[in-house]
């Protein structure tokens, strides 16, 4: 499955490729002021489903842009085909494609491609976590004061009160630094390479966590929500660290905005 999981990477990341700083006005859309996407989104996702469809035509697929489609309810594809797009818009090479499958009660592989940094990450349950073909591990950081730690903010963080401001200006001032590279799943791949040490996020989608979660797994760390329960996938709220630092950010952060919260209705997973 990895090896599929693999291509399937390998396929959007030449469709990137071919717009990578060759976009025109005409390739850039708005779902808000600040929440892009790009042509570039919308063909790596058709490309990712139409092989998953070919291989796996009964297989329910929830994937960012447009597929939520529910088949099998025990078999279901996670699918973001360019997270990082606003850097990717600017030709910053922070952005990645993933993809992760759930089956059997949990998420069981997960894949992650930086292709402009050419780092590949896969996970499969039970087997461990590799960066292009070497095993990787979490970090032995045991001190948030020495921890280099990232985050990031919501598009809508003008209409939030808990827009990550103050939870910024926190850490900030107790751990080394902080990193906001601005796309989500490369955060949580370099986490369970160990080159960081925690990572907290609010209003995430499902999508750009599924697969990061199973390489931080694999790796040797941890992941929960806000306040160290399992709701992170569909909570939208996400933390994850080399497992020594987890207590110093569940349940040490603020709750999402009430009603604020999109929520996304998780499928039938059973």
């Amino acid at each position: 499955m990895l090896e599929f999981i693999s291509s399937l990477l390998d396929g959007a990341a030449d469709i990137l490729e071919k717009y990578r700083g060759r976009m025109t006005g005409g390739d850039i859309g708005f779902k808000s002021r600040r929440d892009l996407i790009t042509v570039a989104d919308s063909e790596s996702e058709r490309y990712i489903v139409e092989r998953i469809r070919e291989r796996f035509p009964d297989d329910s697929i929830y994937a960012e842009e447009e597929e939520r489609q529910t088949r099998d309810p025990s078999r279901w594809w996670f699918v973001d085909p360019l997270d990082g797009t606003i850097n990717f818009a600017h030709n910053l090479p922070m952005y990645g494609i993933s993809v992760a499958l759930w089956e059997r009660g949990d998420m069981r592989y997960g894949g992650i491609y930086a292709p402009a940094l050419e780092e590949k990450y896969l996970a499969e349950a039970g087997q461990g976590a590799y960066k292009n073909g070497t095993r990787i591990h979490v970090s032995d950081t045991t001190e948030l004061a020495d921890a280099l730690v990232a985050t990031g903010f919501s598009y809508n963080r003008l209409e939030l009160t808990n827009n990550n401001v103050e939870a910024l200006a926190y850490y900030l001032m107790r751990c080394r630094c902080i990193r906001r590279a601005g796309a989500a799943s490369l955060d949580l791949a370099w986490l369970a390479a160990g080159k960081l040490d925690a990572f907290w996020e609010a209003y995430l989608g499902p999508w750009d966590v599924a697969a990061g979660l199973v390489l931080i797994r694999e790796a040797g760390g941890r992941v929960s929500d806000y306040q160290g329960g399992e709701d992170y996938l569909f909570g939208e709220n996400f933390v994850a660290s080399n497992g020594r630092l987890h207590d110093e950010f569940a349940g040490n952060l603020p709750p999402l905005d009430p009603g604020t919260a999109t929520r996304f209705t998780p499928p039938e997973m059973r």
